[in-house]
């Protein structure tokens, strides 16, 4: 903790939700970033990543998805027990990539925070995609095994599995944005890309840490890549590592970098996309992709595969 936050420690009062919300998008990074922002000595995160408060709160109209969080904050209560532990931080955020999908998780923040920050990282639309596909493969929530009859099911999966199965809907970012935009104004919103993220972890972080308004020299430790995109080769691995109860068990109990180098060993590259299904994305993302390009002011046309780059 800093040593202004210090001096604020037992006399500012809880000021009863986070100040910033970072919204995803789902497999960029946002399990790292949770992890990263945890680091620095002003920031207070949630104790759990993905509270998904802001979605459920008592919704009984919102389905949970498969496999969902054991550990949601489905009530105020269950909420505020996350930030137990506050001690004057500046900055008191959470990471819910879910928050970026929900139409109503937008003017539900803006109502209890106005003031609130919002962070959102973005992805090439079509990799986003195909690792958020891996991802439900890796964890055996996705029985299909070819990437493109997943798609074709991902419309009259909607209703029943909430974003577990919205590949390319996750994906049409500009459609998802324009909620936050439309209840906060664009100084409060911060948006930067998984790919600059990638190259240079400490220098977006600085630029996160400068928008919250702490001190932007703090260099965190990013050596550590968490929950990194991959398939688990190995089918009897596979179905231990899909026991959430073992793995949650597994990640508060072990250091993360003997975590990380078990995951580079029993992780495989994704096989490349087939021509064809990059195709049929490119075409579903070209128009959003245009727009949301003049909505954050990023040439977006290597997304779009065209040449240029993010």
């Amino acid at each position: 903790m800093s040593a202004e936050a210090a001096t604020r420690a037992g006399s500012a009062p809880w000021p009863g939700f986070p100040n910033f919300f970072c919204i995803g998008a789902m497999r960029t990074g946002s399990t790292s970033l949770h992890a990263y922002l945890d680091q620095h000595p002003d920031i207070f995160m949630s104790r759990q990543k993905e509270t998904d408060y802001f979605v459920f709160s008592g919704d009984t109209s919102v389905v949970p998805t498969r496999g969902h969080h054991r550990y949601r904050a489905e009530t105020l209560d269950d909420y505020r027990k996350q930030f137990r532990g506050w001690n004057g931080e500046t900055a008191i955020g959470e990471v819910s990539p879910s928050y970026l999908l929900y139409p109503h998780v937008a003017e539900r923040i803006g109502a209890t925070v106005p003031d609130a920050r919002v962070i959102c990282c973005l992805r090439d639309p079509v990799e986003r995609t195909y690792s958020h596909y891996s991802f439900n493969r890796k964890y055996d929530l996705e029985e299909v095994e070819s990437f493109g009859e997943a798609l074709d099911l991902e419309t009259e999966r909607g209703a029943y599995d909430g974003y577990c199965f919205a590949y390319t809907h996750l994906s049409l970012y500009d459609r998802q944005l324009a909620r936050y935009f439309d209840v906060f104004d664009a100084s409060r919103i911060h948006v930067y890309l998984f790919d600059d993220f990638k190259r240079d972890p400490v220098g977006v972080l600085q630029g996160i840490f400068a928008f919250l308004g702490v001190d932007p020299d703090f260099e965190p430790d990013t050596s550590v890549a968490h929950n990194r995109s991959g398939v688990v080769g190995n089918p009897l691995l596979r179905r231990i590592h899909a026991l959430r109860p073992l793995r949650r068990w597994l990640l508060r109990t072990l250091p993360p970098g003997p975590v990380s180098r078990f995951g580079r060993v029993v992780m495989k590259d994704l096989p490349p996309i087939e021509p064809q299904v990059r195709e049929r994305l490119n075409r579903v993302f070209h128009d959003d992709l245009l727009r949301l390009e003049h909505r954050i002011g990023r040439d977006l046309s290597g997304w779009r595969n065209e040449g240029g780059g993010a």
